[in-house]
């Protein structure tokens, strides 16, 4: 299986996604962390099946199911790359 890499920022748009649920409901913290994690597994098994953000296809996008919420990574030679977490109403680009 091919092993994902996590770029620097990742673990912080993790936490405060996490975060900006939690004051909502901790159950929709919870509930955004395993979809989360199970999202990443379908993007270390199938990376190709997601959706490509640019004409070079460099970046894909992995939408998170009840959430406006996409992880946004790179396919690169023998790693998946897990770039960050945006809200879809922020400027990502």
């Amino acid at each position: 299986m091919i092993e994902l890499r996590y770029d620097p920022r990742f673990p912080q748009d993790l936490e405060a996604a996490l975060d900006w649920y939690d004051q909502v409901s901790t159950a929709a913290s919870e509930k955004l962390r395993g979809l989360i994690q199970r999202q990443l597994n379908s993007i270390q098994q199938f990376p190709e099946s997601f959706q490509p953000l640019d004409s070079d296809l460099d970046h894909r996008g992995a939408m998170v199911s009840g959430f406006p919420v996409m992880i946004v990574f790179r396919i690169e030679d023998s790693v998946i790359r897990i770039l960050q977490i945006v809200h879809l109403s922020s400027d990502w680009t």
